[in-house]
Protein backbone atom coordinates (compact mmCIF):
# COMPACT_ATOMS: atom_id res chain seq x y z
CA UNK A 1 0.00 0.00 0.00
CA UNK A 2 1.08 3.70 -0.49
CA UNK A 3 2.19 6.06 2.11
CA UNK A 4 0.22 8.90 0.63
CA UNK A 5 0.78 10.93 3.89
CA UNK A 6 4.33 10.94 3.22
CA UNK A 7 4.68 12.40 -0.52
CA UNK A 8 6.70 15.01 -1.35
CA UNK A 9 4.04 16.64 -3.05
CA UNK A 10 2.23 16.93 0.31
CA UNK A 11 5.08 18.67 1.69
CA UNK A 12 5.14 20.85 -1.40
CA UNK A 13 1.80 22.23 -0.56
CA UNK A 14 2.14 23.11 3.07
CA UNK A 15 5.18 24.78 2.20
CA UNK A 16 3.08 26.70 -0.33
CA UNK A 17 -0.09 27.69 2.35
CA UNK A 18 -2.80 26.11 -0.21
CA UNK A 19 -5.69 26.10 1.91
CA UNK A 20 -8.43 25.33 -0.02
CA UNK A 21 -9.47 21.66 -1.37
CA UNK A 22 -9.42 23.52 -5.44
CA UNK A 23 -5.71 24.82 -5.38
CA UNK A 24 -4.48 21.95 -3.73
CA UNK A 25 -6.16 19.61 -6.94
CA UNK A 26 -4.56 22.67 -8.96
CA UNK A 27 -1.25 22.22 -8.12
CA UNK A 28 -1.91 18.14 -7.91
CA UNK A 29 -2.90 18.85 -11.27
CA UNK A 30 0.09 20.65 -12.33
CA UNK A 31 2.85 18.60 -10.40
CA UNK A 32 1.25 15.13 -12.16
CA UNK A 33 1.55 17.00 -15.73
CA UNK A 34 5.06 17.52 -14.14
CA UNK A 35 6.45 14.15 -13.16
CA UNK A 36 4.97 12.45 -16.64
CA UNK A 37 6.72 15.11 -18.98
CA UNK A 38 9.69 14.41 -16.93
CA UNK A 39 9.44 10.58 -17.01
CA UNK A 40 8.73 10.98 -20.76
CA UNK A 41 11.39 13.16 -21.69
CA UNK A 42 14.20 11.43 -19.28
CA UNK A 43 13.14 8.28 -21.63
CA UNK A 44 12.80 10.19 -24.80
CA UNK A 45 16.22 11.80 -24.35
CA UNK A 46 17.92 8.09 -22.96
CA UNK A 47 17.90 7.17 -26.61
CA UNK A 48 21.30 7.71 -27.91
CA UNK A 49 20.86 9.51 -31.35
CA UNK A 50 18.07 11.87 -29.46
CA UNK A 51 20.06 13.29 -26.64
CA UNK A 52 19.70 16.91 -27.21
CA UNK A 53 16.25 16.67 -27.46
CA UNK A 54 15.50 20.07 -25.63
CA UNK A 55 11.96 20.02 -23.39
CA UNK A 56 11.26 23.25 -25.64
CA UNK A 57 10.44 21.01 -28.61
CA UNK A 58 8.56 18.16 -27.26
CA UNK A 59 5.33 19.61 -27.14
CA UNK A 60 5.16 19.84 -31.15
CA UNK A 61 7.07 16.54 -31.62
CA UNK A 62 4.42 14.74 -29.36
CA UNK A 63 1.53 16.31 -31.33
CA UNK A 64 3.42 15.16 -34.44
CA UNK A 65 3.53 11.74 -32.95
CA UNK A 66 -0.13 11.49 -32.79
CA UNK A 67 -0.83 13.43 -35.51
CA UNK A 68 1.39 13.34 -38.25
CA UNK A 69 1.06 15.51 -41.51
CA UNK A 70 -0.81 18.31 -39.70
CA UNK A 71 -0.40 21.55 -41.01
CA UNK A 72 1.50 24.22 -39.55
CA UNK A 73 -1.76 26.24 -38.92
CA UNK A 74 -3.47 23.27 -37.27
CA UNK A 75 -0.18 23.00 -35.04
CA UNK A 76 -0.30 26.13 -34.02
CA UNK A 77 -4.07 25.80 -32.96
CA UNK A 78 -3.49 22.95 -30.82
CA UNK A 79 -0.40 23.85 -29.20
CA UNK A 80 -1.12 27.19 -28.61
CA UNK A 81 1.70 28.27 -30.30
CA UNK A 82 2.29 31.25 -32.26
CA UNK A 83 3.61 30.69 -36.15
CA UNK A 84 6.71 32.06 -35.80
CA UNK A 85 7.71 30.44 -32.29
CA UNK A 86 6.36 27.31 -34.59
CA UNK A 87 8.49 27.92 -37.19
CA UNK A 88 11.46 27.86 -35.49
CA UNK A 89 10.46 24.86 -33.75
CA UNK A 90 9.78 22.86 -37.15
CA UNK A 91 13.05 24.41 -38.35
CA UNK A 92 15.00 22.72 -35.07
CA UNK A 93 13.54 19.15 -35.63
CA UNK A 94 14.21 19.25 -39.25
CA UNK A 95 17.75 20.29 -38.28
CA UNK A 96 17.95 17.16 -35.53
CA UNK A 97 16.09 14.69 -38.40
CA UNK A 98 13.27 14.21 -36.75
CA UNK A 99 10.46 15.69 -39.30
CA UNK A 100 9.94 17.06 -43.14
CA UNK A 101 7.80 19.21 -44.94
CA UNK A 102 5.63 18.11 -47.64
CA UNK A 103 3.60 20.37 -49.67
CA UNK A 104 -0.33 19.47 -49.42
CA UNK A 105 -1.65 17.81 -52.41
CA UNK A 106 -4.75 19.08 -52.18
CA UNK A 107 -3.55 22.92 -51.62
CA UNK A 108 -0.20 23.37 -53.30
CA UNK A 109 -0.04 26.85 -50.62
CA UNK A 110 0.00 24.58 -47.39
CA UNK A 111 2.75 22.90 -45.91
CA UNK A 112 2.20 19.60 -44.68
CA UNK A 113 4.83 18.57 -41.32
CA UNK A 114 5.27 14.96 -40.72
CA UNK A 115 7.68 13.06 -38.47
CA UNK A 116 10.36 11.17 -40.84
CA UNK A 117 11.59 7.81 -40.11
CA UNK A 118 13.93 8.59 -37.45
CA UNK A 119 11.01 10.77 -36.00
CA UNK A 120 8.49 7.99 -36.23
CA UNK A 121 10.48 5.35 -34.44
CA UNK A 122 11.18 7.97 -31.31
CA UNK A 123 7.59 8.82 -31.29
CA UNK A 124 6.86 5.34 -31.31
CA UNK A 125 9.11 4.89 -28.20
CA UNK A 126 7.48 7.58 -26.29
CA UNK A 127 3.92 6.50 -27.04
CA UNK A 128 5.54 3.07 -24.98
CA UNK A 129 6.52 5.23 -22.41
CA UNK A 130 3.07 7.11 -22.00
CA UNK A 131 1.53 3.69 -21.72
CA UNK A 132 4.12 2.36 -18.66
CA UNK A 133 3.29 5.83 -17.82
CA UNK A 134 -0.11 5.04 -17.35
CA UNK A 135 -0.29 1.75 -16.41
CA UNK A 136 1.94 2.99 -13.54
CA UNK A 137 -0.69 5.93 -12.58
CA UNK A 138 -3.59 3.74 -12.00
CA UNK A 139 -1.99 0.33 -10.90
CA UNK A 140 -3.73 0.75 -7.59
CA UNK A 141 -6.83 1.58 -8.89
CA UNK A 142 -9.99 -1.06 -9.62
CA UNK A 143 -12.45 -0.01 -12.22
CA UNK A 144 -14.71 1.70 -11.02
CA UNK A 145 -12.45 4.20 -9.41
CA UNK A 146 -11.07 4.64 -12.71
CA UNK A 147 -14.65 4.76 -14.14
CA UNK A 148 -15.09 7.32 -11.65
CA UNK A 149 -12.00 9.54 -12.20
CA UNK A 150 -12.49 9.68 -15.80
CA UNK A 151 -15.98 10.89 -15.02
CA UNK A 152 -14.96 13.78 -12.96
CA UNK A 153 -12.46 14.77 -15.44
CA UNK A 154 -15.04 14.87 -18.18
CA UNK A 155 -17.15 17.02 -15.61
CA UNK A 156 -13.91 19.17 -15.30
CA UNK A 157 -13.19 19.66 -19.05
CA UNK A 158 -16.94 20.94 -19.58
CA UNK A 159 -17.05 23.04 -16.92
CA UNK A 160 -13.69 24.88 -18.73
CA UNK A 161 -15.01 24.38 -21.92
CA UNK A 162 -18.33 26.24 -20.86
CA UNK A 163 -16.37 29.18 -19.31
CA UNK A 164 -14.10 29.70 -22.60
CA UNK A 165 -17.43 29.58 -24.65
CA UNK A 166 -19.17 32.44 -21.60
Amino acid sequence: MIDIDNLDIKKEIEEKNLDTIEEKIQFAMYYLQRLQFQKAFAEITDIEENRDMHPGKTPLFFYLSRNNGASQKEISEHLNIKPPSLTVMVKRLEKDGLVKKVIDTNDGRKVKIFLNEKGEEIGFRHREVQKKITDVLFENFVDEEKIFFFDSLLKIIANLQKFQND
